[in-house]
């Protein structure tokens, strides 16, 4: 004689929503995994593998005037700090000074002689991450002007690049 087991309704509705957690979990991690940007664009400033600031302007080597249009290509949005937003903090010559940046376009004053310049990501915090451009480096004629505007400098325990 054959027995036949047959589940209880409470059993079934625990199954139901075991199976209902599961899909639940492999969904989430699903719209994670859409979300990241699996390190290889340029995204998200936290990607770790890729640069998220470039410095498209000036190009490494220019000769410039004392104000200089930085100009920058950013894989994502940057603004003020009450936005939540990053940043962007422009370092001259390894310098725990910086100009802020919440634009992609910010103008730097230097002195003439040669000068590098590296972008560094920063949080609304100020804070800065380990993400940053590579360094360029222009040489500065005196008494020349490439372009005008105003820049905002602060200073910060560390460069952080």
């Amino acid at each position: 004689m054959e027995t036949r087991t047959t589940s209880t309704p409470a059993a079934r509705r625990r199954g139901r929503r075991a199976a209902a957690l599961i899909a639940a979990f492999g969904a989430l991690a699903l719209v994670a995994a859409a979300c990241s940007n699996g390190g290889g664009t340029k995204t998200s400033a936290a990607s770790g593998s890729s640069t998220p600031v470039t410095i498209t302007s000036p190009a490494a080597g220019a000769n410039v005037g004392e104000s200089v249009t930085v100009k920058m290509d950013l894989g994502f949005p940057i603004g003020t700090p009450d936005t939540g937003r990053q940043h962007i903090h422009l370092h001259v010559d390894g310098s725990s000074q910086y100009t802020i940046a919440y634009k992609a376009t910010q103008t730097l004053h230097l002195s003439p002689g040669q000068h590098t310049i590296v972008a560094v990501v920063a949080n609304a915090d100020h804070s800065e991450t380990k993400e940053h451009s590579r360094p360029v480096a222009v040489e500065v004629a005196a008494g020349a002007s490439s372009s005008g505007g105003a820049s905002t400098t602060a200073a910060t325990g560390g460069s952080g690049y």
